[in-house]
């Protein structure tokens, strides 16, 4: 409190101070005063501007500490040239009040002891009131002597001058120390700042060289940001790429597969095929859905069922199903072909056509189609006949197929046949038809498997061939017919063998020469009819049941086709030197009147084989069943017969 009131007792007494001073002072120093009080307004008006802006400037942080010489004990401590001011103001007023009392100028009297900064920083305003009294005293009231005393205190500053120093002096270094500061923190952006006890502390310690592990720990965000932005271009290149080679890959190249069973069209239940995008690494894929549940498919009526694959490079996988669920096939579709169908029922079977790498080395499109269908076998024998109608002395000749079972089918009917016997093209049955056999129509009925079927036949009249003599010398000669079969003959037709002994080649003619009909089969002769009796065909005569050919004597017989010798003797009567050959499926052949044999019974012989010489007359005969039949026709394959076996 004591420096205080000193420091405010030297405020209020510099005025009056320099009023005396004023009053004392010649004209020329009164020119320096107000050179010094325009520099002190020029120094007030720089503080204050320093002030105002450090007073704008937004806190920072706590103020930079300032030099010993600077702190602020320099506002509460004058300077020491300030106790001397005081003590010389003093001794001024005193030596005021003795010579004349004279009021002292009303702003140095008004001036409080707290003086506020506001009217401390207004030096303009005082100044008027200081100049006054010092240009309107005379000059005598200034002593000559006391001039060069006020000389000296030139160079002393008052204390507000002090004060306003010091202030634009911290304000500077303020300045400093900010500019200081923000280039520090510039620096240090990059490191851990290090804090510092002021303008006075030491530069921190350089630090020490990173190691290659600090180092690549450092970069190592750096380069996984570096190698997420190459991989993030690279997919979106590849991705591109990928996307325009995938848009590429249509289903152009999957392949176009056609299922039929049975004449029906199979639709794919199932598809999935897969189109090359990236070589092998990456394809498209193309799935469709078809009719989940098997189609129906037509009654398989056959042992052998139908079933057409078309599809290009493709390989195939069939199982079928009974309706047990036992697997009766399992196989490709190639060989299903061959598959006969044992017994009827319904059936269930599952197609599969694909393509894999399995067979090809090159980037192919794969997949596989998947077909399911379900049908039922219902076999009914496959009865044909090879003709609808036969004249008299032909043969009919009956096929049946598509037998489940092993037992052979029955024939029924009224005309004589063969029977039914296993040949390579099914079950075959001859029926011949007599040169005598009454024509109409008559009933072939077929029983196989539990199924019967019947069918018509019609039997044609032979055209009327007649030969009219005069006496019974005249009729041909020599003569065997049907009633005129030797024992030996009909005991021979019954060892007959059941399968057929000719090849697909057929009969052949077994006369190597010219032959002469001189009677044909089924010729009928009649002796002493009337000329009625021609008009209206009647009279008696007896038919042909054989045909006499005349030929060369000492001729070649051979023959007409393959099988076995039943008969080769002499007969008696008319028959001559008989042979008898079986070429199986009831099938037999029979020559009359031979002059030679070269076989014997039980002999097989080959199609062309010589059998016999010949006289100049040879009896032929065909039987089918025991059934006389047109030789000639049956010996030059001209029979409907010999295309079935």
């Amino acid at each position: 409190m004591e420096e205080k009131s000193e420091k405010q007792e030297a405020v209020e007494t510099a005025p009056a101070n320099a009023a005396a001073d004023t009053k004392a002072a010649p004209s020329a120093p009164s020119k320096k005063k107000r050179r010094r009080r325009k520099k002190s307004a020029a120094a007030k008006a720089a503080a204050q501007k320093t002030a105002a802006e450090t007073a704008q400037e937004p806190a920072a942080g706590p103020a930079p500490a300032l030099p010993e010489q600077d702190a602020p004990q320099a506002e509460s401590e004058p300077p020491a040239a300030a106790p001397e001011a005081a003590e010389e103001a003093k001794a001024e007023e005193a030596k005021a009040e003795t010579k004349e009392e004279r009021p002292a100028p009303e702003p140095a009297a008004q001036t409080p002891a707290a003086q506020t900064p506001a009217e401390e920083d207004a030096p303009e305003q005082k100044a008027p009131a200081e100049e006054t009294p010092a240009e309107e005293a005379p000059a005598e009231q200034l002593p000559a002597a006391e001039t060069p005393a006020d000389e000296p205190a030139e160079p002393a500053l008052t204390p507000e001058q002090l004060r306003r120093n010091a202030e634009m002096t911290r304000t500077v270094q303020i300045l400093i120390e900010k500019i200081l500061q923000m280039q520090q923190e510039a620096q240090e952006s990059a490191a851990p700042a290090q804090e510092g006890e002021g303008p006075a502390a030491e530069p921190p310690a350089p630090a020490p060289a990173p190691t290659l592990e600090q180092r690549l720990r450092s970069q190592a965000p750096r380069a996984l940001r570096w190698l997420l932005l190459v991989a993030a271009f690279v997919v979106v290149v590849s991705g591109i790429g990928v996307g325009w080679l995938y848009s590429g890959a249509t289903a152009d190249g999957i392949p176009q597969i056609e299922v039929t069973f049975n004449g029906a069209t199979v639709e794919a239940a199932t598809s999935r095929w897969k189109v090359p995008v990236v070589g092998d690494l990456f394809k498209r894929t193309y799935a469709e859905k078809g009719p989940q549940e098997p189609v129906e498919m037509p009654t398989v009526e056959e042992a052998r069922a139908e079933l057409r694959i078309r599809a290009e490079d493709c390989e195939t996988e069939l199982v079928v199903t009974d309706a047990e669920g036992e697997t009766v096939f399992e196989g490709t579709a190639a060989a299903f072909d061959s598959y006969r169908f044992e017994q009827n029922g319904d059936y269930s079977a599952e197609l599969r056509v694909y393509r894999d790498r399995g067979k090809f080395n090159d980037v192919i499109v794969t997949g596989q189609d998947v077909y399911r269908f379900r049908f039922s076998v219902h076999l009914r024998p496959n009865v044909r006949i090879n003709a609808s109608t036969v004249r008299q002395g032909g043969v009919a000749a009956l096929r049946v197929t598509g037998l489940l079972g092993e037992d052979a089918p029955e024939l029924v009917t009224e005309l004589p046949n063969t029977g039914f016997y296993e040949g390579e093209s099914g079950w075959i049955a001859y029926v011949p038809v007599g040169c005598e056999q009454e024509a109409g129509e008559y009933i072939l009925r077929v029983e196989a498997d539990g199924y019967t079927q019947e069918i018509a036949l019609i039997v044609m009249q032979r055209i009327a061939q007649e030969r009219d003599v005069y006496s019974q010398s005249q009729l041909t000669s020599p003569y065997i017919g049907y009633e005129d079969t030797p024992d030996e003959v009909e005991a021979a037709l019954r060892r007959t063998a059941e399968l057929p002994a000719w090849d697909d080649e057929g009969f052949v003619q077994p006369f190597t020469t010219t032959l002469n009909v001189s009677l044909g089969y089924g010729v009928t002769e009649y002796v002493g009819r009337t000329s009625a009796q021609r008009r209206n065909g009647g009279g008696t005569g007896r038919t042909s049941t054989n045909a006499v050919l005349s030929g060369q004597y000492n001729g070649q017989l051979i023959a007409p086709a393959a099988g076995r010798v039943l008969l080769a003797e002499e007969l008696d009567g008319a028959a001559g030197n008989t042979l008898v050959i079986d070429h199986g499926a009831g099938v037999v052949s029979i020559f009359y009147g031979l002059r030679s044999l070269d076989v014997e019974a039980g002999d097989t012989v080959a199609r062309g084989r010589q059998l016999a010489t010949t006289n100049q007359v040879t009896i032929g005969e065909v039987r089918i069943a025991g059934v006389p039949v047109e030789p000639l026709a049956v010996w030059r394959n001209q029979c409907d017969l010999l295309r079935y076996r």
